[in-house]
């Protein structure tokens, strides 16, 4: 339920959260949500890897702001049009692509929200307004604080 309303807060068709458990990509969990453009995917069972564009959320922990043009370009997106899984069924085409690391308190990473096909207009830093952290987090948290 999270994953979709958080698609429809971005306005986004696709939308996806995954957790990785001591950071362990082999076991992680994943929820998926899809509009009705892309209702053919809805049973993808095709998971991230560090290989490919996600990669570098895993490793680097930053947000990214991409626009499709950008994706296209991109050095780790090329092993990405090639997968299937284990049915043979392909992603979804990433057309944008915003990325945000869910971190620990001690920065550790615990999973990646991601959102990509906006509904209207592109991708834009603005929308990474609420992923860095706020000065009056002493603990280093990548959200707001409510105080």
């Amino acid at each position: 339920m999270f994953v979709h309303q958080a698609r429809l807060i971005v306005n986004a068709h696709q939308a996806a959260l995954s957790y990785f458990p001591q950071g362990d990509v082999k076991r992680a969990l994943h929820a998926v949500s899809l509009s009705q453009k892309y209702a053919d995917y809805r049973t993808c069972g095709l998971i991230p890897t560090e290989e490919e564009v996600w990669g570098t959320v895993f490793s680097d922990k930053p947000s990214y702001c991409l626009t499709h043009e950008q994706l296209l370009v991109h050095s780790k997106l090329k092993h990405f049009s090639s997968r299937k899984d284990a049915r043979s069924l392909e992603h979804p085409p990433l057309r944008g692509w915003l990325a945000v690391p869910i971190l620990s308190r001690s920065q550790q990473f615990l999973g990646v929200l991601q959102a990509s096909d906006r509904e209207q207009d592109k991708f834009s830093d603005t929308c990474l307004l609420y992923t860095s952290p706020s000065p009056r987090d002493q603990r280093g948290s990548r959200m707001p604080s409510s105080g």
